[in-house]
C-alpha cells in the first residue's frame, strides 16, 4: 500500500507532466507572456505547493518539498521549533529552474529523540514570503504517571515519568477543545515534577491536561477548586 507521501510524489510527477506538456505547446510570445488557442500563459513567480514531507531515515530526519513552480532567485529555509511557536532556521536549500516548471528538493538533518516540528519558508527576490505547512518529527518517548493537581489560584502542579530526557509540550484545553495554554518542559529521564503557573484557568471548571513528547501523549480530567 503506498504511504501518503508517495501518493503525494505520484500527484506531483502528474503535474509537472501536465504542466510540460502545456508549456511545450507552441506559443506567440509577447511582453513577456504568450497564448494559445485563447489561453493565456504568464510566468508565475508565486511558487505553489505540491507536497511537503518530513519523517525519519535511519540517523536522520529527511525533509522534502516541491513546487509547481519557482525561480533559481528563490532561497527555502528549513525551519525548526519545539513547540511549534517560536522557528529558527537550521539550512537553506537554493531554489533552481524557471518559472514553468515543478522542482523537488531534499534535505537532511540529524534526528532527536524528542518532537520537533520543522516548516519550510520560500522567499522570492522580491522578498515575498510562502510557509508551508506544518511537519511534526520525533521519536516516541513513553509517557506514564500523569498527575495533574491544582496548587493556587491558575497554579498547576504536574507529575509524570518518562523514559528519556528532552523537551515536552503540555497542552491545557476545556472539555470543548478551546485552548488554554502551552507551555514547553525541559523533562529529564524518570519521574518529573513540575509547577506552572499563570495558566488562565478558572476556579469550578473542568479541563483536560496534555502531555506530548514525540509520538507519545497522555491525558488527564481535572476539576478545579
Amino acid at each position: 500500500m503506498k504511504t501518503f507521501s508517495q501518493h503525494l510524489k505520484i500527484a506531483a510527477t502528474a503535474t509537472a507532466i501536465l504542466v510540460s506538456m502545456i508549456v511545450n505547446t507552441p506559443v506567440h510570445a509577447h511582453s513577456g507572456s504568450g497564448s494559445t488557442d485563447g489561453i493565456t500563459l504568464t510566468p508565475n513567480t508565486q511558487a505553489t505547493w505540491l507536497f511537503v514531507d518530513a519523517h525519519e531515515e535511519d540517523d536522520q530526519v529527511a525533509i522534502e518539498w516541491a513546487t509547481l513552480s519557482g525561480n533559481i532567485t528563490d532561497t527555502f529555509s528549513v525551519e525548526v521549533s519545539k513547540d511549534g511557536v517560536n522557528f529558527h532556521n537550521i539550512t537553506e536549500v537554493q531554489g533552481t529552474g524557471n518559472n514553468f516548471s515543478s522542482f523537488t528538493y531534499k534535505t537532511l538533518v540529524d534526528k532527536a529523540a524528542y518532537l520537533r516540528i520543522f516548516r519550510i519558508r520560500r522567499k522570492d527576490a522580491n522578498g515575498n514570503t510562502l510557509y508551508s505547512d506544518l511537519l511534526p518529527v520525533g521519536g516516541a518517548s513513553n509517557i506514564r504517571n500523569l498527575n495533574v493537581t491544582q496548587n493556587n489560584g491558575d497554579t498547576l502542579h504536574i507529575r509524570f515519568s518518562r523514559e528519556h530526557e528532552g523537551p515536552v509540550s503540555v497542552v491545557i484545553t476545556d472539555l470543548n477543545g478551546t485552548f488554554i495554554c502551552n507551555r514547553t518542559l525541559e523533562a529529564s529521564a524518570g519521574t518529573n515534577e513540575f509547577r506552572l503557573s499563570d495558566t488562565g484557568i478558572r476556579g469550578q471548571y473542568m479541563y483536560m491536561a496534555t502531555i506530548i513528547a514525540g509520538e507519545s501523549r497522555q491525558s488527564q480530567k481535572f476539576l478545579t477548586r
